[in-house]
């Protein structure tokens, strides 16, 4: 797995799990997914951020930066 795709909810691992382990969504994509709520809730109330494909990169783009922040917040 790469940073940005570091789950979401892991459950269990490898070693001490019974049965193989299902990481679910990415952080990357549960952040994106957060985001386009609110994207979508504000389009909801009349201000748009562009085409379908226009606010799923916004919403991504949102994600990547706070996959960022928090690599810069771990750092001792």
């Amino acid at each position: 797995m790469t940073d940005d795709s570091l789950p979401a909810f892991p459950s269990g691992s490898h070693e001490t799990a019974c049965i193989e382990p299902s990481f679910g969504l990415s952080q990357l994509d549960w952040f994106a997914g957060m985001a386009l709520q609110g994207l979508l809730a504000a389009e909801a109330g009349g201000f748009s951020y562009g085409s379908p494909l226009e606010v799923a990169r916004f919403a991504y783009d949102q994600a990547a930066a706070m996959i960022a922040e928090q690599k810069k917040r771990q750092k001792p």
